[in-house]
């Protein structure tokens, strides 16, 4: 979902109630790095999670590249918007306070944060 290479020294990202969600710092380095890219379905049963990497359980691998279908997209912003990711771009003073709520496991804080910022 989140095809856009970014450094995670400007971005975050997470979930929410079920939803997605990425916060970008440096908007124009973001949309530069924006090549476009492409989401695949694959078969259920051929994830696993590796704790440890990205996002936890809810971050799935796949074991075999046997795709059912293909889409292509010139933008990953907006591939990530078609498939409900929610897009924020902040200002530093903003992510640098969404970072320190993430370290300081004060979620509920950080989510607040993020809630007052306008969605792409």
């Amino acid at each position: 979902m989140f095809l856009v290479n970014s450094d995670d020294s400007r971005t975050a990202k997470g979930q929410f109630n079920s939803v997605y969600y990425i916060v970008i710092s440096d908007k124009n380095s973001f949309l530069e790095a924006d090549k476009g890219g492409a989401i695949y379905t694959l078969l259920n049963d051929s994830f696993y999670c590796d704790l440890k990497k990205g996002m936890g359980k809810k971050n799935g691998e796949a074991e075999s590249l046997l795709n059912l279908s293909k889409k292509l997209y010139k933008s990953g912003l907006r591939a990530m918007i078609n498939t409900w990711v929610q897009v924020y771009f902040v200002d530093k003073v903003t992510f640098k306070k969404i970072k320190k709520a993430k370290r300081s496991r004060t979620f509920n804080h950080q989510i607040f944060i993020i809630r007052e910022s306008k969605v792409e």
